[in-house]
């Protein structure tokens, strides 16, 4: 019954307002559409819903693999390594002249046994000014090696100039010791003339 007074009283307000509208428009079917709007204006109010569209995305691409750098593997070298890498010429030239050295003294050669005591000298002495090896304990057998060297190459040059034959074994013994230093260092590969 509720339902039915609700009707009733708004068909009844519905009339109202069309003749309300009706009466303040000069012309009848104006005032009849402003009434039927203000009724439905304010007698049910109404929803406009948008329509809803669904569409389905694709998917996203796939993540590009990941980029790795490539790997490289770096050994260390050995500080001593390095050290002797760096002053091979100067230890092969030294090598070759002693070799030239005791050759010559072998041969009893006067004029090439000058040039190669002085040549094992100038090698020697050039090789004290290099920087130490990064071995204390190899290190000291180089200059100890080096310094035998030196003085046997000067010692050979006094006694070839002079023929001085206790002065030329003096030098023989120096550069013999020098060279077993050496051949110590460089773990054989300075080849001692002098031996066998």
């Amino acid at each position: 019954m509720k339902n039915r007074n609700r009707l009733v009283a708004l068909m009844v307000a519905v009339l109202v307002a069309i003749i309300s509208a009706g009466c303040a428009s000069t012309h009848p079917s104006q005032g009849a559409h402003k009434a039927l709007t203000a009724v439905t204006a304010t007698s049910a109010p109404t929803t406009t819903v948008p329509a809803v569209t669904t569409t389905t995305a694709p998917p996203p691409p796939a993540p590009p693999p990941p980029v790795t750098a490539p790997t490289t593997t770096t050994t260390a070298i050995d500080p001593v390594t390095e050290w002797f890498a760096e002053h091979r010429d100067a230890l092969t030239q030294l090598e070759n002249d002693v070799t030239q050295l005791a050759t010559d003294a072998k041969n009893s050669s006067g004029a090439g046994l000058l040039a190669a005591c002085q040549a094992v000298d100038n090698d020697a002495s050039a090789a004290l000014g290099f920087a130490p090896i990064p071995n204390p304990s190899l290190d000291s057998t180089w200059q100890a090696g080096l310094g035998y060297l030196q003085q046997g190459g000067k010692n050979c040059v006094q006694g070839a100039d002079a023929y001085d034959l206790s002065t030329l074994l003096q030098a023989r013994s120096d550069l013999e010791t020098g060279s077993e230093d050496l051949t110590t260092v460089t773990n054989g590969e300075f080849k001692n003339p002098w031996s066998g």
